[in-house]
């Protein structure tokens, strides 16, 4: 459907939800419309810990669409978008407050403004479509995309695809309204002969690809809301996406001829009165194996948790010697475990405070195990490493939680400004965030330029304040092994940079390049 994009400042944020449970709920109903004065209702439910509410504006409404058909539609807001929220939502910042207007005017049975998180609903159309809830599904896509640029989608249709993409997977009670009359169509038909413009494909491509280690649509969407590829750059994409599936080393041609030739390709998607499940469902069961196999942010977040106990555990142990002491370090730009990033305590590289590295790391080391002492050099690199600006830069999370308070003989001294035990848990959830954030930004694989550019992009839209701003990017660049450090440019601005091909840049959003840094 149609879509109005106006750009958004976008935050990263972790959600949860997957599986609900709905703590609050305040249902439309007949007598609540006719007591609103202003013809405006909303609607809350916490689901999995998240307040998701939707708000129904009537001003407009001719009463065409019945009010059983508008708590209908509260219903499969409640049901589809936290599916969506939890394996897409999360990354993009997508608002959990959503508008919908219903009123008797337009051309458009159903059309998002994502600026404002609106979906506008024609009251005519459910009367002349009567089962076709899930537009609101489709229309509820473009609000998770969060104004996906269409300079960077291979063909503006991917909005369109995308959405409808998810309307099949995650259409309203499994289908049961969907199915009867919107269908996914085959490759013979006009609409769907090309990879650009077939929901199905794309259906299939998920099915195919599936795994508990995987998700290509995850991935694809993250390609498309990003911005990594301009248009024209999408053989890169592709190969990208299919990496370490059964397509690797294919082009999206060669991948698209291949599905052609499924019987997938060409199963009747239709239920006919009397059935229950359409002749694709029976025979592929695509819906709930996507669904189960796909990302879950509810998910990362008990292997989080699961993780964090695990890590307590140690360093609640008796024995504190170096074999249960946890560990967070690893060699500059080697913190990588099956393909994804991992936190790493040890991000100066031999450019950064050469001298002090060794101190510096082990002063890192002792925080994450809660400890009050660490080796270190000098008193001189003590008071350098335990000051406000090195932590700021290199450690940020315990800027303001710790001070250095003495040393001897080799020994620096440290004092925690809040309690130890507090201090161990939050560095170690502070560790997991990082994490996301850098592999919801990034793949290990990409170039480093590529990466560079992509965590430039998240910080400027995360951070107004320019020393925090030049500060959280030098550390992500650290993070993914690519030496950075912080410094005045000839105008006197701070910025960030950054040693790609063995020479110093700073990068310009203004051009989209990267230039050479001088002082």
């Amino acid at each position: 459907m149609k879509i109005r994009l106006i750009p958004l400042m976008l935050a990263l944020v972790l959600v949860f939800g997957t599986m609900f449970s709905i703590d609050a709920h305040a249902a439309i109903d007949t007598q609540t419309i006719e007591n609103s004065s202003d013809k405006i209702i909303t609607s809350t439910r916490k689901i999995d810990g998240i307040n998701y509410s939707v708000t129904f504006d009537l001003t407009g409404w001719k009463e065409n669409t019945s009010v059983k058909k508008i708590a209908m539609l509260e219903e499969v807001f409640f049901d589809v978008y936290p599916q969506l929220y939890d394996r897409f939502g999360g990354y993009s910042n997508a608002s959990t407050d959503i508008k919908i207007v219903i009123r008797d005017e337009g051309y458009c049975c159903a059309e998002t403004v994502q600026s404002d998180n609106t979906i506008y609903l024609h009251d005519m159309h459910l009367i002349d479509d009567p089962h076709d809830y899930d537009v609101i599904t489709h229309e509820l896509v473009h609000i998770i995309q969060n104004c996906w640029d269409g300079n960077y989608l291979e063909n503006t249709s991917y909005q369109e695809i995308f959405a409808d993409y998810c309307r099949y997977i995650y259409a309203y009670k499994n289908g049961k309204y969907n199915d009867d009359h919107w269908t996914l169509g085959t490759p013979d038909n006009d609409r769907d002969d090309t990879y650009l413009n077939s929901a199905r494909f794309f259906v299939w491509l998920d099915l195919e690809t599936a795994a508990s280690n995987r998700d290509i649509m995850r991935d694809f969407f993250e390609i498309c809301f990003d911005r990594n590829y301009k248009s024209d750059e999408w053989d890169k994409a592709w190969k990208q996406l299919f990496k370490g599936t059964q397509f690797e080393g294919k082009s999206i041609g060669e991948v698209w001829e291949k599905y052609k030739k499924t019987d997938f390709a060409y199963y009747d998607a239709k239920l006919y009165d009397g059935e229950e499940k359409s002749e694709l469902i029976r025979k592929t069961d695509v819906r709930n194996k996507i669904k189960h196999n796909s990302f879950s942010e509810k998910y990362e977040a008990s292997l989080k948790s699961q993780n964090y106990d695990n890590a307590n555990k140690e360093l609640n142990s008796e024995s504190k010697d170096d074999k249960n002491r946890r560990s967070a370090s690893y060699e500059f730009g080697k913190n990588i475990e099956n393909g994804r990033y991992v936190f790493n305590t040890h991000i100066l590289d031999n450019s950064n405070m050469d001298q002090n590295k060794e101190s510096f790391n082990n002063l890192c080391d002792a925080l994450i195990n809660g400890e009050d002492s660490f080796s270190c050099s000098s008193k001189d690199a003590f008071d350098l490493i335990t000051s406000s600006e090195i932590l700021g830069c290199y450690f940020p999370f315990a800027e303001g939680k710790i001070k250095g308070v003495g040393y001897e003989n080799g020994v620096g001294k440290i004092q925690y400004l809040i309690p130890q035990e507090e201090f161990v848990k939050k560095e170690f959830e502070y560790e997991k965030r990082i994490e996301d954030i850098i592999n919801n930004t990034v793949k290990p694989e990409t170039l480093a330029f590529s990466k560079a550019i992509s965590l430039f992009n998240y910080c400027k839209k995360n951070y107004t304040d320019e020393l925090e701003f030049n500060r959280a990017y030098s550390f992500l660049l650290l993070q993914c092994g690519i030496p950075s450090y912080i410094a005045l440019n000839a105008d006197n601005k701070i910025v960030t940079v950054c040693t790609l091909s063995g020479k110093d840049y700073t990068y310009d959003p203004a051009s989209g390049e990267f230039k050479l840094y001088r002082k």
